[in-house]
């Protein structure tokens, strides 16, 4: 049986695989007892390389620092380490020797120097940039699972921690030199306790380079590419600085002896997309440059175990960032992992090492086949005979329907419940709350080809929801997993701008919806000075959403009047608003179409100053049928004198806003003015406002003779009560404007 083993898979078997859990000097005695056979009976030996013997008494130095070992067992175990052998040797010709050289010591010391003979192996192998087989994993991890279970060396140093990145470690070897990593080695535990770290700030980086080997469980890494941005609106996260403490202080020196860690944000804004995307299982291995930049991801219903090492020989940096929200300012992590003790982690990751080699043994389940059709049976005729009133229940249900026909190898069948879409889709109800569960049906739902596009009833696609929800992780799905292949063929400019678009709805829903929408409800005649006032105050306390919007802005109506024609930007004539001083003025929005004949022209009014006088006379006209407005108090909306030309994309993006806050709105109509895409726009957003609040007035102004009634004047009338209006087809004088046109489209459908 023994030999069955030892040639079979190359694996190590350790003492208490064959005979359950047994003392330190059993498993020393299996150790050289095999190595021994190994070598009588010509068998490969699984540890071969050579070991470098200067190698050992550094690693002996940071076990020691880690495991507080009693200075007397630290020196007996040197001396031997410190003795240059006659020839190299391996690892296993290490045990064998230290093994012999302290027979007679106690068991603590045979521990100290077999933990650091396993770690200066994985060392070396790891600087050889060699793959470590499953025999020589199963060895390393015998010799540390000897000192983990020991009762004695629990006495001593070893602790369990937990890491801001959701897993619990046991630091068992640290080297540092001058505050900085030389050499770091630690055992890795996700245990199933449900905390997976802290989202917000799961992409990291390290000072040195870092190697995981998985000792048991699955888990994914994902790599990413970043770069500075100058706002929060075109942020993805922050970069935030990392420091340790060790409880005196708190320092950017690394100690292993920490009480907490704490990330502080540094104020500069990145824009981080996601790259390659790994998967890693047991008896695989993955590397990361010192300060490359990735996150892990790791399942709740996985609890990988992996041994982690970090080499700053083999590459090191000083400023390793964590990302972070772009609006949070830092984040405490508390190290302590009460009720945990290394032996406890070291029984588990034994017995998940073990059930996974069951699992993997590929033993066929008799009925599996027949079951599997029952449970799609099943949920056929609950989908069929049952009338589910909950959207979001249903669209789940249509998930996982579509899991057990893609399981069966039904892939288009399962597509077609993946795509399901009445009122929601599967995609959007996973996004609209965020948890590790949802996102990973995500990922299922990436990984099939579903469609991520389909909005639901108020116009928000699933990308729109993780926006909303702050969640990076499920942003990051959609975008990389989703958008990407379906729009392959399209400019990666599109993709940023989707991106825009998503991360402006989500300030706009926060301005509107909790900020403008109540004061509009119910506020009387001071409704319109109330949503002036809180979005003056809402842009002053957000430099993101300055950013992103337009303040509002209005001409006087003197100074209109002198002008003689539409003014630019900046002609001097443009005021922002000021509750203190103009809370009680009286505002108008003007909707026009451009008439310059030059396609090349820079200002939208003929060289009669047309647009300019029809203004004016619908003023008048206005002033005539309220003469309760001070003409003194009358502002005037023009987007060529409130829009800056050089920096348009947040006055566009305001426009709802901007046009909500303003009094009433005249359009200046003649016979082309529905035609064109701007006009419909703004006509659809006070069509909504009026039907939905009551407080906002609509005129057309007729311009064109073809337009008028009686056939005399050029008059002001109410508005239609009932229009409909359609954005495909309408005229725009540059094409490229057709996507800004649809996204206010999507940004009226908020305003009720």
């Amino acid at each position: 049986m023994l030999l069955t083993k030892l040639s079979g898979n190359d694996r190590w078997p350790s003492a208490d695989r064959i005979s359950g859990h047994c003392p330190p000097g059993l498993s020393r005695r299996y150790h050289a007892a095999t190595y021994k056979l190994r070598q009588i009976l010509d068998l490969p030996d699984p540890s071969s390389i050579k070991l470098d013997w200067r190698l050992l008494p550094k690693v002996l130095r940071g076990v020691s620092t880690v495991i507080k070992a009693p200075h007397d067992e630290v020196a007996a175990v040197l001396v031997l380490f410190s003795k240059q052998p006659e020839r190299l040797r391996t690892a296993s010709e290490w045990h064998v020797e230290a093994s012999r050289e302290f027979q007679q010591s106690n068991t603590n010391v045979r521990l100290l120097a077999n933990l650091t003979i396993a770690i200066a192996f994985m060392v070396t192998k790891s600087q050889r940039q060699e793959a470590a087989s499953e025999g020589e994993l199963t060895f390393v991890l015998s010799l540390t699972r000897d000192v983990l279970q020991s009762e004695e060396m629990q006495n001593y140093g070893l602790r369990v921690s937990r890491s801001a990145q959701g897993f619990v470690n046991i630091p068992l070897c640290s080297v540092v030199e001058d505050g900085k990593i030389d050499l770091l080695f630690r055992l890795h535990v996700w245990l199933p306790d449900r905390k997976r770290g802290v989202p917000e700030f799961a992409v990291h980086s390290h000072q040195p380079f870092a190697q995981s080997w998985i000792l048991a469980g699955k888990g994914t890494d994902h790599t990413y590419v970043a770069e500075a941005v100058a706002t929060a609106d075109l942020a993805t996260h922050a970069r935030y600085a990392l420091a340790w403490s060790s409880g005196a202080c708190v320092s950017s020196a690394y100690t292993h002896s920490q009480t907490y860690s704490k990330v502080v944000n540094t104020g500069h804004f990145i824009r981080a997309v996601r790259g390659r995307t790994a998967s890693h299982e047991r008896n695989m291995s993955y590397s990361m440059p010192a300060g490359s930049l990735h996150s892990s991801e790791v399942s709740p219903e996985m609890f990988p175990a992996t041994m982690f090492l970090f080499d700053g020989s083999r590459g090191f940096v000083e400023d390793a960032p964590v990302l972070g929200p772009a609006e949070a300012t830092e984040h405490i992590q508390v190290r302590d992992a009460p009720g945990l003790t290394p032996r406890a982690l070291s029984v588990l990751v034994e017995m998940l090492e073990r059930a996974q080699a069951l699992c993997e043994s590929r033993l066929d389940l008799e009925g599996m086949s027949k079951y599997r059709q029952a449970v799609i049976d099943e949920f056929g005729l609950l989908l069929s005979k049952h009338d589910l009133s909950d959207v979001e229940e249903v669209a789940k249900l249509h998930y996982v329907y579509g899991r057990t026909l893609l399981l069966s190898g039904r892939h288009q069948e399962a597509l077609d419940h993946f795509n399901h879409h009445h009122g929601i889709s599967p995609a959007v109800a996973f996004c609209k709350t965020s948890s590790e569960h949802n996102r990973q049906c995500l990922r299922n739902l990436a990984s099939a080809g579903a469609n991520f596009e389909r909005a639901d009833e108020d116009g928000c696609s699933a990308f729109n929801y993780a926006v909303i929800n702050g969640d990076l992780e499920a942003e990051a799905i959609v975008v990389v997993a989703a958008l990407r292949s379906n729009l392959e063929q399209k400019a990666s400019g599109e993709i940023h701008q989707r991106l825009r678009e998503a991360r402006l709805r989500k300030h706009f829903r926060k301005i509107y919806q909790e900020l403008l929408h109540p004061k509009l409800i119910g506020a009387g005649e001071k409704a319109m000075s109330k949503v002036r006032t809180v979005y003056a105050e809402a842009l002053a306390k957000d430099p993101a959403k300055c950013w992103a919007f337009d303040a509002f802005k209005y001409v006087r109506y003197s100074d209109l009047a002198k002008h003689g024609r539409l003014p630019r930007s900046n002609a001097g004539l443009t005021h922002s608003y000021c509750p203190r001083t103009t809370a009680d003025n009286f505002f108008l929005f003007f909707s026009y179409r451009w008439i310059n004949a030059d396609p090349w022209a820079r200002e939208p009014d003929d060289e009669e100053n047309t647009q300019h006088q029809y203004i004016l006379q619908a003023i008048e006209r206005f002033l005539v049928l309220h003469p309760s407005v001070d003409p003194q108090k009358l502002g005037i909306w023009i987007d060529f004198a409130c829009i800056d030309p050089e920096r348009p994309e947040s006055g566009v993006a305001a426009l709802p806003m901007l046009l909500a806050q303003c009094d009433a709105v005249i359009s200046v109509v003649d016979d082309k003015y529905y035609q064109r895409a701007w006009c419909n726009v703004e006509v659809m957003m006070i069509h909504k406002l009026r039907k939905t609040y009551g407080v906002h007035h609509w005129y057309e102004f007729a311009a064109s003779a073809v337009l008028q009634e009686d056939g005399t004047t050029t008059g002001l009338r109410p508005g239609p009560a009932d229009i409909r209006v359609s954005l495909k087809d309408k005229l725009l004088r540059f094409e490229e404007d057709r996507a800004k046109i649809l996204f206010l489209g999507k940004q009226c459908d908020l305003l009720g």
